[in-house]
């Protein structure tokens, strides 16, 4: 699934000119019914300085697969799939990132339901590229603004950053994954009622 990463101006990068602040996310080859695995784009490119990867803080409790499974459709796979999609959000942002955001009201509680908020958004996004409404995915700063209210734009621009982050980690590891939740949106998820994956 390619996905791309729109902001607000206009930028270059390697991949050529780059409209509305769009950057592209690789795609990581799910397979879509009727149609092949398709591979294509650059990997992502993040304006970040490069650092070895640190290990992240696991997620607060707040994220609990029973947010997930009371959404429309219930214990189905494409819910499982915000679930973690939410999950890998909230690993993605930094330390110093959660602790510039507390000093503007984001406590972890806060944080984590604008993760999930986000990650409920863009289900709606993946089922339009999955229609064929969207050529690919795209990550907005407008939903990724209204996930998280009250910040400003370079706030902002590093969590859609984080968000991409959390995509590509996502759907690499989805790539492998025999239970294929976005392919098989609408079966049932037993990982729902597996309580190695509950909070509570």
């Amino acid at each position: 699934m390619m996905a791309s990463v729109r902001r607000r101006t206009t930028r270059a990068n390697e991949g050529g000119v780059v409209r509305g602040r769009r950057r592209g996310i690789a795609d990581t080859g799910y397979r879509l019914p009727g149609r092949p695995a398709i591979l294509r784009g650059p990997p992502l490119k993040l304006d970040r300085r490069t650092a070895p990867m640190t290990p992240q803080p696991a997620a607060d409790p707040q994220i609990d697969p029973s947010r997930f499974s009371a959404l429309p459709g219930g214990k189905r796979k494409f819910n499982w799939f915000a679930f973690e999609l939410a999950c890998e959000i909230r690993q993605a942002i930094a330390p110093p990132l959660v602790r510039t955001l507390a000093k503007r009201g984001y406590d972890h509680a806060r944080l984590e339901r604008s993760c999930i908020a986000l990650a409920i958004g863009l289900q709606g996004v993946v089922l339009k590229q999955l229609r064929g409404e969207i050529p690919q995915m795209e990550i907005g700063w407008d939903q990724v603004e209204a996930a998280f209210p009250g910040l400003t734009g370079k706030m902002v621009d590093r969590l859609l950053d984080c968000t991409g982050t959390a995509w590509e980690r996502l759907l690499s590891v989805c790539v492998a994954c025999p239970s294929a939740c976005v392919t098989n949106k609408d079966d049932d998820c037993p990982m729902f009622d597996d309580p190695l994956y509950s909070n509570g």
